[in-house]
């Protein structure tokens, strides 16, 4: 099994060209490489353009010895502090009034935000198996 840099590489594509190809940011391709870690649903696109079955993706574990657990909580962890950043640079651009680049930040906080959700949605559907592997289920809301 190869890892995914090497399957992207081997293709001849950059990052970037494989994450416009996916529909996902550059910087959810690097993340992925550099952590070892994706969502199915980031699988399932990367492994799409690579013209390759998910399963093939070898992705290889973080460089520390931590659990899965650990550096999904991580992973997970990353993600809020993203969209907390990119929060605050809505909102010092509002203050600007440069309002072009406060939609900018609001979006990469909203593709922050969905990810965590992605991921929780997957740890949800690990926990109950693969009979859960089928196609996306919404979360209830549990108000």
């Amino acid at each position: 099994m190869k890892n995914l840099t090497e399957l992207r590489t081997e293709r001849g594509l950059s990052r970037r060209q494989l994450a416009l190809g996916a529909g996902l940011s550059p910087g959810a391709v690097s993340m992925a490489e550099r952590r070892g870690s994706a969502s199915l649903d980031t699988l399932k696109k990367l492994a799409d353009v690579l013209e390759v079955h998910p399963d093939e993706l070898a992705m290889r574990p973080p460089s520390s010895a931590r659990s899965g657990r650990e550096a999904f909580f991580e992973s997970q962890r990353q993600l809020a502090v993203h969209a907390l950043e990119s929060l605050k640079g809505a909102e010092q651009a509002v203050r600007e009034e440069q309002l072009d680049y406060a939609r900018r930040f609001l979006l990469l906080a909203k593709d922050a935000v969905r990810s965590i959700e992605e991921g929780q949605r997957d740890a949800l559907k690990i926990e109950r198996g693969p009979a859960s592997l089928e196609p996306h289920e919404p979360l209830e809301d549990s108000d």
